[in-house]
């Protein structure tokens, strides 16, 4: 594994070090501390994003996609046609009506 170097305390390492059995005994195979310090930090931070996200009632939320399109429009388009891609044809129809889309074609 490459990448950057990170401090961390000797009774976190300890920690890590440990819980490799536990991730071992997941993955069904050896694990480096490396390893699972890049794999728990990782999930840290997703937990940590959801959880802030997790009160957001969808107005906020279309709200924050509305304004984050403005410098990132590639971003939030992409993420938003996935979204359409991936939702029923009902969903789709509608958005084709309410969009304008689907004019003369009803």
């Amino acid at each position: 594994m490459t990448g950057r170097t990170i401090t961390i305390s000797d009774a976190t390492f300890s920690r890590l070090a440990a819980f490799c059995r536990v991730a071992e005994a997941v993955m069904g195979q050896p694990a480096e501390p490396e390893q699972i310090a890049d794999m728990v930090i990782q999930l840290g931070i997703e937990s940590n994003l959801a959880q802030l996200w997790a009160g957001t009632d969808a107005a906020g939320l279309v709200e924050v996609l509305v304004k984050l399109a403005g410098p990132n429009p590639d971003l939030v388009y992409e993420l938003t046609a996935k979204m359409v891609e991936t939702g029923d044809e009902a969903k789709r129809a509608e958005a084709r009506r309410t969009m304008g889309f689907a004019a003369g074609t009803e």
